[in-house]
């Protein structure tokens, strides 16, 4: 379940931190 929470967390703050388009290459890994 940790993956679970981690994805919830990592999604909105790059979300904020990113705009939409330009996310780094972490999400694709």
């Amino acid at each position: 379940m940790k993956e679970g929470k981690v994805l919830q967390v990592i999604g909105p703050v790059v979300d904020v931190e990113f705009p939409e388009g330009e996310l780094p290459p972490l999400l694709t890994a």
